[in-house]
Protein backbone atom coordinates (compact mmCIF):
# COMPACT_ATOMS: atom_id res chain seq x y z
CA UNK A 1 0.00 0.00 0.00
CA UNK A 2 2.79 2.12 0.29
CA UNK A 3 3.64 2.11 -3.02
CA UNK A 4 0.59 3.18 -4.36
CA UNK A 5 1.10 7.34 -3.75
CA UNK A 6 4.41 7.04 -5.09
CA UNK A 7 2.73 5.41 -8.45
CA UNK A 8 0.17 8.27 -8.52
CA UNK A 9 2.68 10.71 -7.93
CA UNK A 10 4.64 9.02 -10.14
CA UNK A 11 2.02 9.21 -13.35
CA UNK A 12 0.71 13.25 -12.13
CA UNK A 13 4.38 14.20 -12.89
CA UNK A 14 4.76 12.38 -16.20
CA UNK A 15 1.25 13.43 -17.11
CA UNK A 16 2.29 17.36 -16.16
CA UNK A 17 5.77 17.11 -17.74
CA UNK A 18 3.91 16.23 -21.11
CA UNK A 19 1.03 18.09 -20.96
CA UNK A 20 3.31 21.17 -19.99
CA UNK A 21 4.18 21.00 -23.52
CA UNK A 22 2.33 23.94 -25.53
CA UNK A 23 1.75 21.23 -28.35
CA UNK A 24 0.28 18.36 -26.13
CA UNK A 25 -1.94 21.09 -24.38
CA UNK A 26 -3.18 21.63 -27.15
CA UNK A 27 -4.25 18.28 -28.01
CA UNK A 28 -5.70 17.78 -24.63
CA UNK A 29 -8.14 20.44 -25.40
CA UNK A 30 -8.70 19.60 -28.68
CA UNK A 31 -9.32 16.01 -27.47
CA UNK A 32 -11.62 17.17 -24.56
CA UNK A 33 -13.70 19.41 -27.21
CA UNK A 34 -13.92 16.35 -29.16
CA UNK A 35 -15.20 14.73 -26.22
CA UNK A 36 -17.98 16.92 -25.89
CA UNK A 37 -19.34 17.02 -29.35
CA UNK A 38 -19.61 13.53 -29.59
CA UNK A 39 -21.36 13.43 -26.20
CA UNK A 40 -24.17 15.51 -27.54
CA UNK A 41 -24.22 13.75 -30.82
CA UNK A 42 -22.68 15.50 -33.16
CA UNK A 43 -20.87 13.32 -35.82
CA UNK A 44 -17.32 14.38 -37.45
CA UNK A 45 -17.34 14.84 -41.04
CA UNK A 46 -21.09 15.67 -41.09
CA UNK A 47 -21.66 18.10 -38.11
CA UNK A 48 -18.05 19.60 -37.58
CA UNK A 49 -14.50 19.06 -38.39
CA UNK A 50 -10.99 18.78 -37.03
CA UNK A 51 -8.20 20.57 -37.66
CA UNK A 52 -9.03 20.88 -41.76
CA UNK A 53 -6.90 23.61 -43.45
CA UNK A 54 -9.23 26.36 -44.79
CA UNK A 55 -8.79 26.85 -48.63
CA UNK A 56 -10.87 28.82 -51.25
CA UNK A 57 -12.78 27.39 -54.49
CA UNK A 58 -9.75 25.90 -55.84
CA UNK A 59 -8.89 24.27 -53.13
CA UNK A 60 -5.50 25.87 -52.36
CA UNK A 61 -5.03 26.68 -48.50
CA UNK A 62 -5.97 30.05 -47.40
CA UNK A 63 -2.84 31.97 -45.72
CA UNK A 64 -3.75 34.27 -43.40
CA UNK A 65 -2.68 37.90 -44.61
CA UNK A 66 -1.27 38.82 -41.01
CA UNK A 67 0.02 35.82 -39.52
CA UNK A 68 1.41 34.15 -42.94
CA UNK A 69 0.13 31.01 -41.87
CA UNK A 70 -2.37 28.48 -43.18
CA UNK A 71 -5.68 28.86 -41.58
CA UNK A 72 -6.12 25.51 -39.44
CA UNK A 73 -8.87 25.61 -36.69
CA UNK A 74 -9.52 23.13 -34.11
CA UNK A 75 -13.05 22.88 -34.97
CA UNK A 76 -15.53 24.00 -37.76
CA UNK A 77 -19.09 23.56 -36.05
CA UNK A 78 -21.59 23.17 -38.93
CA UNK A 79 -24.94 24.62 -38.14
CA UNK A 80 -27.57 23.10 -40.56
CA UNK A 81 -28.42 26.87 -42.15
CA UNK A 82 -25.11 26.48 -43.95
CA UNK A 83 -23.56 28.84 -40.67
CA UNK A 84 -19.96 27.32 -39.85
CA UNK A 85 -18.51 28.54 -36.13
CA UNK A 86 -15.46 28.25 -35.69
CA UNK A 87 -14.05 26.72 -32.05
CA UNK A 88 -10.31 26.90 -30.89
CA UNK A 89 -9.28 25.56 -27.76
CA UNK A 90 -6.97 27.20 -25.78
CA UNK A 91 -5.19 26.90 -22.43
CA UNK A 92 -2.40 27.44 -20.78
CA UNK A 93 -1.89 24.51 -17.76
CA UNK A 94 1.27 25.77 -16.12
CA UNK A 95 0.63 28.89 -14.41
CA UNK A 96 -2.97 27.32 -13.23
CA UNK A 97 -1.38 24.44 -12.21
CA UNK A 98 1.40 26.71 -10.52
CA UNK A 99 -1.06 28.87 -8.76
CA UNK A 100 -2.65 25.64 -7.49
CA UNK A 101 0.80 24.78 -5.96
CA UNK A 102 2.04 27.52 -4.44
CA UNK A 103 1.44 28.91 -1.14
CA UNK A 104 2.10 32.70 -0.77
CA UNK A 105 0.03 35.31 -1.46
CA UNK A 106 2.55 36.96 -3.79
CA UNK A 107 3.19 33.86 -5.74
CA UNK A 108 -0.54 32.81 -5.83
CA UNK A 109 -0.80 36.70 -7.38
CA UNK A 110 1.93 35.92 -9.84
CA UNK A 111 0.63 32.99 -11.46
CA UNK A 112 -2.99 34.26 -11.26
CA UNK A 113 -1.66 37.48 -13.21
CA UNK A 114 0.34 35.02 -15.42
CA UNK A 115 -2.77 33.00 -16.36
CA UNK A 116 -5.05 36.20 -17.31
CA UNK A 117 -2.37 37.59 -19.55
CA UNK A 118 -2.00 34.06 -21.06
CA UNK A 119 -5.95 34.16 -21.49
CA UNK A 120 -6.13 37.89 -22.84
CA UNK A 121 -3.50 36.99 -25.00
CA UNK A 122 -4.72 33.92 -26.63
CA UNK A 123 -8.01 35.94 -27.30
CA UNK A 124 -6.28 38.33 -28.66
CA UNK A 125 -4.66 36.27 -30.82
CA UNK A 126 -7.58 34.71 -32.35
CA UNK A 127 -9.29 37.91 -32.92
CA UNK A 128 -6.48 38.24 -35.52
CA UNK A 129 -7.02 35.32 -37.09
CA UNK A 130 -10.24 36.54 -38.01
CA UNK A 131 -11.38 32.89 -39.22
CA UNK A 132 -15.05 34.47 -40.46
CA UNK A 133 -13.25 36.25 -43.22
CA UNK A 134 -12.04 32.85 -44.94
CA UNK A 135 -14.42 30.28 -44.39
CA UNK A 136 -15.58 28.91 -48.18
CA UNK A 137 -18.27 31.16 -49.58
CA UNK A 138 -21.17 28.56 -49.86
CA UNK A 139 -21.26 28.78 -46.13
CA UNK A 140 -21.59 31.56 -44.06
CA UNK A 141 -19.38 32.26 -41.23
CA UNK A 142 -21.02 33.07 -37.50
CA UNK A 143 -18.65 36.53 -37.20
CA UNK A 144 -17.09 35.45 -33.59
CA UNK A 145 -15.08 32.53 -33.11
CA UNK A 146 -15.26 30.42 -30.07
CA UNK A 147 -12.14 30.18 -27.77
CA UNK A 148 -12.55 26.87 -25.44
CA UNK A 149 -10.84 27.27 -22.54
CA UNK A 150 -10.85 23.03 -21.30
CA UNK A 151 -10.26 24.09 -17.84
CA UNK A 152 -13.26 25.11 -15.82
CA UNK A 153 -11.31 26.51 -12.80
CA UNK A 154 -8.70 28.07 -14.43
CA UNK A 155 -11.07 29.98 -16.35
CA UNK A 156 -12.92 30.97 -13.52
CA UNK A 157 -10.02 32.21 -11.56
CA UNK A 158 -8.65 34.54 -14.47
CA UNK A 159 -12.33 35.76 -14.46
CA UNK A 160 -12.89 36.24 -10.98
CA UNK A 161 -9.35 38.30 -10.79
CA UNK A 162 -9.88 39.86 -14.19
CA UNK A 163 -13.47 40.83 -15.28
CA UNK A 164 -13.22 42.60 -17.81
CA UNK A 165 -11.37 39.84 -19.67
CA UNK A 166 -14.56 38.09 -20.79
CA UNK A 167 -16.11 41.54 -22.21
CA UNK A 168 -12.72 42.52 -23.60
CA UNK A 169 -12.30 38.82 -25.68
CA UNK A 170 -16.33 39.68 -26.76
CA UNK A 171 -15.87 42.99 -28.19
CA UNK A 172 -13.10 41.61 -30.24
CA UNK A 173 -15.43 38.77 -31.28
CA UNK A 174 -13.96 35.82 -28.94
CA UNK A 175 -16.47 34.44 -27.37
CA UNK A 176 -14.63 32.65 -24.09
CA UNK A 177 -16.16 29.55 -22.53
CA UNK A 178 -15.27 25.89 -21.29
CA UNK A 179 -16.64 22.68 -21.23
CA UNK A 180 -19.71 23.38 -19.14
CA UNK A 181 -21.30 25.66 -21.51
CA UNK A 182 -20.65 24.02 -24.48
CA UNK A 183 -22.63 20.59 -22.94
Amino acid sequence: TCALPILKNNIWNHFLSTIFINKEQGKWGERMLIDILESQGLQRGVDYDIQQTITDRKGNAIINEDSGKKMIPDVILHYPNNEDIIIDSKMSIEAYYNYMNVETDAAKAQYAADLVRSIRNQANDLAKKDYSRYIAKNRTAVDFVIMFVPNEGALQLALAKEPKLWGEAFDKQVFITSQQNLL
